[in-house]
Parts: structure tokens; C-alpha cells; sequence
């Protein structure tokens, strides 16, 4: 008993001695706020961006970047709680992409979901990853079809490939007012193929037309000035053609070169090219307001970015797919079970973005409107806009900008 009371009191004056040492310095303030009074610890969000950061692809992934940061900067809590922008870098290749997408999956600190990554092919590889690790994803600008077909953890904001020729084929029927487009695409292209089967199917479905026929031409043999000229002996006004814009530029100046004159309607591959009077279809255009979120993006970027800077379709992406990560969380009511929060983007509807209202299907895809532009003298201006929830005859004609 004895011994015990000693060494109690042998304690208290040690704490009182070391007290006394303590209190008057800065070495007194730093044990204070260590042990006896720690500062609070905020938890916060985390959600990855993976994308090329440095590397051939970075400078053309850069806008979707700032669209996420444009975006973080505007709503940046979920749950209560701030959300952390933490980056991976694809650094432009296949194997620091899938050293990077495992890194942020088994990160110490819990990843909530990822943004991205640019290009279809490398974010087909993340998402075998991501998969395999229960992950939600969204892709920003990549339009192949099997990122989300063969993956329930991917989801997207921009359209995929056939819808966006459907829309085409509804924009020629509706507005160039015709049913009997020729459709010119490359052979030995999956991407250019399928799109032209799909614009003649849909075109098909909106004339009663039993068969709309695809031509293929092979840019090694020079087949071209005979398809073209059958185009224009079978009496078409209007050529689809699902190529990059600088495949177009050549066909089109074959084209010019015969002196045979069509309307040309291209995909999104050609916006902010410098071909010249032709269609295309885009997800978002500067000049017209879609939505109250669109304008609201399109002051933040100028603010942000400069006046004299015209928003890319890249950037608006981007800035969706930040506010579509923040609704799955705030919908799913965790940041810590991928598969919910994976399943409770898929059921996303009305979601007002800087690229329209956007509602997503069982797929992981948006349905959403989708404009056709008209490039004249260097400017664009919105012609048409397709609204998926109206027949194809009640979409709009826009030939002026809703400023």
C-alpha cells in the first residue's frame, strides 16, 4: 500500500514538473495540441482523375480536366462533406495507365469513383480494372459502345457513336428534308461502318424505305471519283460520312474538284475543324443555352478562363461528369460502396448539365438532346436540335442563338 501511494506521488510531481517546463514555451502549445486538445480531422471525398496528364494525349485531354476543376470549384461537397480532387496520370500509355488505375483502386486513403480516362481504347483497359474492383467510373468524351455494354461500373456523359448517326439520319429527314442521302463510309473502319449502318437504318425506319444502301470506298484504291459520281447521277443532295475530319477535307475536295455539290453531314469528329459549310453533330454549342446550367458554365469558364475563351464541347463534358459523380453519391448516401453508388448513377434522371438534361439508361449511357452545326466562314451556329423524348417531326429548327 505503502509503495502504491508512492508511486502515485511520484507520478503527480512528475506530470506537475514536466507542467512547469512545458508551459512556458511554444513546446507546451505543440503537446497541448497534440494530446490533450488534437485539432478535428475533417473527412473528405475523394475522387480520382485519371487521366493523360503529361504524354501525346495530354494537351487534348486538357479540356476535360478543366471541366472537372471548373465543376469542383462550383459544387464542391457531397454528403456533407468536401470533395478532394486526387490525380492519376496515364502519362499517354496503355501500361502507366493500368499501373495507375490499380494504384488508385488499393489507394490507403478510399477512392470513391474516377473520372475518366480520354480515349475509347484505354478506358476500355481501365475498366477491366475497375471492374474487377467493385470501382464506379465515368468517361467524358469516349463514344464506343462496349465501355459500358460490357462493364456495369462504367457510365458516360457524352452520346455513343450510333446514337449520335441516328440523330443525323433524323436531322437529314427532318430538316435537309430528304430521304435519300447516300452514305459513304470507309472500308475496313468498325467506327465508320457502323455508324453509316446505323444513320441507313434509322433512315430507313423514318421513310418506309425497304433498303438505303452503304457504299464503301477504299482509300488505296481510288474508287472515290466513281462513287461520287454515281452520287450524283443517282440525284443525292446529301452525303453522310462518319470519317475523321481530315479523311472529309480529302473526299470533300475530290468532290469539289468534279464539280459536284452536296450537303455534307459529319459527326462530332469534325467540331472545331476548319471544314468549311458543312453539318455535324456536337454535344454542346457556346450559343445555345440548353439548359440554366449552361449558362451558368458558360459564365464560370469565361470567368475562370478568360472572356475571349469560347467553351469546348470537351469541357462541358467534363464539367457533367463532375456533377453526375456528385449526384450518384448524394443519391446512393455513400462514398464507400461502389456498386451502389455504380447503380444509383444508372437511375440518374433530369440532371440539368451544361450539355442538356441528362437522364441515364440501364447502360450507363445519357439520353439527351443533341444539336446539329453548321460551320460557315469559320463560325458555327446551331441549325437543329433532337430532343430523344419527342417524335423526330417535332423537333426544332434553330437558326438563331438563344443568348
Amino acid at each position: 500500500m505503502i509503495k502504491k501511494t508512492r508511486r502515485t506521488i511520484a507520478y503527480i510531481v512528475l506530470t506537475a514538473v514536466l507542467l512547469s517546463v512545458l508551459s512556458g514555451c511554444a513546446t507546451w502549445d505543440n503537446f497541448y495540441k497534440a494530446f490533450i486538445d488534437p485539432p478535428e480531422v475533417k473527412e473528405t471525398i475523394k475522387i480520382a482523375i485519371l487521366e493523360p496528364l503529361t504524354g501525346i494525349d495530354a494537351k487534348d485531354a486538357s479540356a476535360e480536366v478543366a471541366g472537372i476543376e471548373l465543376a469542383h470549384e462550383m459544387f464542391g461537397s457531397a454528403l456533407g462533406k468536401d470533395v478532394e480532387l486526387v490525380y492519376y496520370d496515364t502519362k499517354s500509355s496503355l501500361e502507366d495507365l493500368q499501373e495507375a488505375a490499380l494504384s488508385l483502386c488499393s489507394a490507403e486513403e478510399h477512392i470513391s469513383l474516377v473520372l475518366g480516362c480520354y480515349g475509347n481504347a484505354m478506358t476500355i483497359a481501365a475498366g477491366d480494372i475497375f471492374k474487377e474492383n467493385y470501382m464506379p467510373a465515368i468517361a467524358m468524351t469516349c463514344t464506343n459502345p462496349l465501355i459500358t455494354r460490357t462493364n456495369p461500373y462504367y457510365a458516360r456523359v457524352c452520346y455513343i457513336d450510333l446514337y449520335e448517326a441516328a440523330a443525323a439520319a433524323e436531322f437529314v429527314y427532318g430538316y435537309l428534308e430528304t430521304g435519300s442521302a447516300a452514305i459513304l463510309t470507309q472500308r475496313n473502319n468498325d467506327y465508320s461502318k457502323a455508324k453509316g449502318e446505323e444513320f441507313a437504318e434509322r433512315l430507313k425506319e423514318l421513310t418506309g424505305k425497304e433498303y438505303i444502301p452503304v457504299t464503301a470506298y477504299d482509300p488505296q484504291n481510288t474508287n472515290l471519283e466513281a462513287i461520287l459520281r454515281a452520287f450524283s447521277l443517282a440525284d443525292s443532295t446529301v452525303v453522310y460520312l462518319p470519317e475523321n475530319a481530315e479523311t472529309a477535307k480529302t473526299v470533300i475536295a475530290k468532290a469539289e474538284e468534279l464539280g459536284l455539290e452536296f450537303d455534307w453531314v459529319g459527326t462530332s469528329n469534325w467540331d472545331g475543324s476548319d471544314l468549311d459549310g458543312v453539318y455535324f453533330t456536337v454535344d454542346y454549342s457556346a450559343d445555345r443555352y440548353q439548359t440554366a446550367m449552361t449558362a451558368r458554365f458558360n459564365s464560370a469558364y469565361a470567368d475562370k478562363y478568360g472572356k475571349d475563351k469560347t467553351p469546348p464541347a470537351e469541357a462541358a463534358l467534363g464539367f457533367d461528369a463532375y456533377l453526375l459523380a456528385i449526384r450518384g453519391l448524394e443519391d446512393a448516401q455513400t462514398e464507400k460502396i461502389g456498386s451502389m453508388i455504380s447503380q444509383k448513377i444508372r437511375e440518374v434522371s433530369g440532371l440539368e448539365g451544361a450539355t442538356g438534361t441528362i437522364t441515364m439508361n440501364e447502360l450507363g449511357d445519357p439520353v439527351k438532346s443533341i444539336m446539329i452545326n453548321r460551320s460557315s466562314e469559320g463560325k458555327q451556329t446551331t441549325v437543329y436540335t433532337i430532343d430523344p423524348a419527342k417524335p423526330a417531326e417535332d423537333n426544332s429548327t434553330d437558326d438563331t442563338p438563344n443568348t
